[in-house]
């Protein structure tokens, strides 16, 4: 089996970036954690717990809430990546390669 279709850097980065930027974006489009591989779970998982706790999501709320777990500087990389104008494509895209790693 091809680990293009277990994995997509690039949509879970993408789709991370979005929500940073538009954080209302997180509820209308919610992916879930299992989605999401590697340092990119986490990154999730505070976008997900500041804005429950009616925190903003942004670089540096994250970067402060992972506190070291995953590097600011991937972080930063993470929110230069393009947002997404098809969130609700591509979050499907994480979902169907969650299922094929499942």
């Amino acid at each position: 089996m091809s680990t293009e279709k277990l994995f997509n850097v690039d949509v879970e980065e993408s789709v991370l970036s979005s929500y940073l930027y538009e954080n209302e974006s997180f509820f209308n489009f919610q992916a879930k954690e299992k989605y999401f591989t590697g340092h990119r779970v986490h990154i999730f998982n505070a976008i997900l717990d500041l804005l429950k706790n009616g925190f903003q999501a942004d670089l540096v709320t994250v970067a402060s809430k992972l506190n070291g777990i995953v590097k600011a500087s991937y972080i930063s990389d993470v929110t230069e990546r393009p947002v997404s104008l098809n969130l609700d494509y591509h979050i499907e895209v994480l979902k169907n390669c969650s299922v094929l790693r499942d």
